[in-house]
């Protein structure tokens, strides 16, 4: 009984760790390479007049953790939500398109815009919204100017300091 209530406190620090790991991770800007070798060693390093931490873990929960890495270079950004304000196909799609950003942009300069083409339709994005909350007040605005605008779930730019918005 002991040996399994110890194993299961011992899992419970290594998850503490992991998201501690992750959280740290999280602050790092996407560009810069992540080596969670560097923030296991720097856990275990000796400070005069700290603690030690010792991790023993599965070699496969370092495989897991390199696999997470490798995916978020491959797949930038974080999950999140963008407003669809055009969507157009047909002959003078192309030129809409481009009026419409101008327009876009005109009356909402803070908010970022991204363009779409896949053949044949044109789709304009704006903003990168973390929260749906977040995305609903926007949309609140810019319905008032696209009446047919409508939220959805995307992969967003990570915001330069978290809870600092770029759409305020």
């Amino acid at each position: 009984m002991f040996k399994i209530m110890n194993y299961k406190g011992v899992l419970l620090i290594v998850f503490g760790l992991l998201q501690s790991i992750v959280a740290i991770a999280q602050e790092e800007s996407r560009s810069s390479a992540i080596d969670l070798n560097d923030y296991v060693l720097k856990l275990q390093s000796r400070q005069p007049g700290q603690g030690v931490v010792t991790i023993h873990q599965d070699a496969r929960l370092h495989e897991l953790l390199n696999a997470h890495r490798i995916y978020s270079h491959r797949h930038p950004g974080i999950t999140g939500y963008r407003i669809r304000i055009f969507s157009e196909l047909g002959t003078h799609a192309r030129e809409e398109w481009d009026m419409a950003k101008a327009r876009f942009y005109s009356r909402f300069p803070q908010i970022p815009i991204y363009q779409e083409y896949k053949n044949p339709s044109y789709k304009i994005y704006v903003g990168d919204y973390r929260t749906k909350i977040e995305a609903l007040k926007a949309l609140e605005r810019i319905q008032k100017v696209y009446p047919n605008a409508f939220i959805v779930p995307d992969r967003i730019n990570r915001p330069e300091k978290i809870g600092k918005s770029k759409q305020e």
